[in-house]
Formats: C-alpha cells, sequence, structure tokens
C-alpha cells in the first residue's frame, strides 16, 4: 500500500513585488498552518518521505509543519519539479518516486492539489484550500502503478477552527 498526503502552501501575499516562487507567507498563514499540522500530528511519522515544491510559500509552510510534528527539517526534500500548478506534472513526480518511500508527504500547489484530489482520490473536492491537508491512500505496490484511491483524511482550517 502507498500513502500520498498533499499539504498545500499556507496564504501569501502578491502585494511584496516579487516573483511567484518568492512569495512568502503571510503571518496568518503561519498561524493557519500550525493550526492544521497540529490538527495532523497523529497522522504523520518521521519515516515518511518530505516533498517540498522550490516556492518560498511552501518551503516555509514544510518548515512549520515539520517543527509542529517534530520532524527534523533536514528530513525535506527540495525538488524544483514540485513547483508546479499542472496535475500532469504533479502525476508524473508522483509515478517517479522511489519505491521504498511507503507515504509521501508533498508541500506544493494548487490547481495541482485540487485536480489531483479529485481524479485519486474518493471525494470531491471543491478546492483544496491554503494550509489544506488532504490524504490519499492507494492499494498500490509501486508507485509507477498509481490509480484512484480512498481519501481517508481531509483536514481543512475552517472545520477545525
Amino acid at each position: 500500500m502507498k500513502q500520498i498526503i498533499l499539504f498545500r502552501h499556507a496564504k501569501s501575499s502578491w502585494e511584496l513585488g516579487v516573483s511567484d516562487k518568492q512569495r512568502t507567507v503571510l503571518e496568518e498563514g503561519k498561524l493557519q498552518t500550525r493550526k492544521v499540522a497540529l490538527a495532523s500530528k497523529k497522522h504523520i511519522n518521521a519515516d515518511f518521505y518530505f516533498i517540498s515544491s522550490t516556492a518560498t510559500r511552501a518551503l516555509q509552510t514544510a518548515q512549520i509543519a515539520l517543527n509542529v510534528w517534530d520532524i527534523p527539517v533536514e528530513s525535506l526534500i527540495i525538488k524544483d519539479e514540485y513547483y508546479t500548478f499542472n496535475l500532469h506534472q504533479l502525476v508524473e513526480n508522483i509515478k517517479a518516486l522511489p519505491q521504498n518511500a511507503s507515504t509521501v508527504v508533498i508541500f506544493g500547489h494548487n490547481e495541482a492539489f485540487t485536480d489531483f484530489v479529485n481524479k485519486y482520490g474518493s471525494e470531491f473536492i471543491d478546492n483544496v484550500p491554503t494550509s489544506g491537508f488532504v490524504q490519499i491512500d492507494f492499494k498500490i505496490q509501486e508507485w509507477n502503478s498509481l490509480q484512484k484511491g480512498v481519501t481517508t483524511k481531509i483536514i481543512f482550517l475552517k472545520e477545525i477552527s
């Protein structure tokens, strides 16, 4: 069995005059990420495989969550190919994951995340919000056999506030 946890980056600002990739997390986004990370802590294990997009907002979100989960930040793998908004690219990245990674936590972006959970999960989600957490379980042995799975956990701020 394989498992994917998608953790969308925290709320960020367009008003800083920087490129999309350099946008930083707002204070509100940091607080929201901490709340979601606390609510999801019992679902996280140090043996998981943690990956982040190279976008600043995704990296900051990952660092906050890892801190709450008591996972060393050195456990985080940072890959530019996860800086994607495209479902096809996200699926290709997932299919290329190491086979020994049974559970993978990805810090990244919409539209790719919402499209992924709706194509490969069992519950329709209109939009994975900022700091949103979605877990999907797959009855597969290898990542390159990716097929529809079962959505087993959804943690959105509006449900825990």
